[in-house]
């Protein structure tokens, strides 16, 4: 019967406690082992047969301390590591970056709960009688605080990453908005926004600005003709493919001149991408980062072993 068996420590105060006794139950033992003994094979040539079979070397009996499911689960996820139990809790004790990212987070997600340390830490008989999960959860299990040591390496091993990730979000938006504030043919199109706006709005609360919220500028092929075929998106575009044929028309150098309009993404070529990158989000991540290293300085302060507090010490003050 695989059932969650539980810790000790967690019975008192519990109906567990006094008021479920198991010794109250009779058991017709008989019966039981009848519906549910395993059975043992019919062993094949009789009275020889039987001298064969025990002349056969028998493997030990699996102590079976973990249920099928966390045991299987356990084990894959343990062959995946190229360390051996002894140097596995060697590498969580002092901190070492034997490991990468991907081998980490695998290892997390199989660390013994509470519940699987008490059940493999109580365990006294042979060792050949454990599984390899069993095993793995018994060396790991005599490492102090095992569960943070792992998260502080977790985050060494992705912080570059996650620093580069960051870093290339917020120089193209710092790029961007360079050339946003640098841009003579934004200015040229805000310049004759501003006109445009002030003489519509000319005689009402809203004229006689001297400057407008950059949203407006989304609002201007809302601003419909009176016949309703255009906007005043489209007026202004068509001004200022006047202005530079006027340009080209007057013009001594020979050479054509590209309108406002066109010039504003040569001109801003950042921009695109750095609208895709959700501010928040990244004030978050940063948060989030900085969050990390307070973990790992809080954890360096309180430990005991000497060699972590070296190794994810330096990692912190390089960080």
């Amino acid at each position: 019967l695989h059932w969650g068996k539980l810790p000790d420590m967690k019975v008192k105060g519990t109906l567990w406690e006094k008021e479920v006794d198991d010794s109250k139950v009779a058991i017709d033992k008989d019966e039981l082992e009848s519906l549910f003994a395993t059975k043992q094979p019919a062993k094949a040539g009789g009275a020889d047969g039987e001298k064969k079979e025990d002349k056969k070397k028998k493997g030990p009996e699996m102590a079976n301390l973990l249920d099928a499911k966390t045991s299987q689960n356990t084990g894959i996820a343990r062959a995946r590591i190229k360390q051996t139990d002894a140097e596995l809790a060697e590498t969580l004790r002092t901190g070492g970056d034997g490991m990468d990212a991907d081998t980490l987070t695998s290892l997390l997600k199989i660390l013994p709960t509470e519940e699987n340390l008490e059940a493999v830490s109580d365990y006294d008989g042979p060792e050949e009688s454990l599984s390899q999960a069993e095993k793995f959860m018994r060396a790991v299990g005599k490492v102090p605080r095992y569960q943070l040591r792992v998260k502080c390496m977790l985050i060494r091993a992705t912080f570059d990453e996650k620093v580069a990730e960051i870093s290339e979000s917020v120089s193209l938006v710092a790029q961007a908005v360079k050339e946003v504030r640098t841009s003579p043919a934004l200015k040229k199109v805000l310049q004759m926004t501003l006109a445009l706006g002030n003489y519509l709005n000319g005689g009402t609360n809203k004229g006689a600005a001297w400057g407008f919220k950059l949203d407006t500028l989304s609002k201007l092929s809302g601003t419909k003709t009176v016949d309703n075929k255009s906007t005043l998106l489209h007026y202004i575009a068509g001004l200022l493919a006047k202005e530079a044929e006027k340009g080209n028309s007057s013009g001594g150098d020979g050479e054509e001149k590209t309108t406002d309009a066109v010039l504003l993404l040569k001109q801003m070529p950042s921009l695109e991408q750095a609208l895709r990158v959700v501010w928040v989000d990244a004030g978050a991540d940063v948060s989030a980062l900085r969050g990390s290293l307070k973990q790992v300085e809080n954890a360096v302060s309180s430990d005991k072993e000497e060699s972590f507090k070296a190794a994810l010490g330096d990692f912190h003050s390089r960080a």
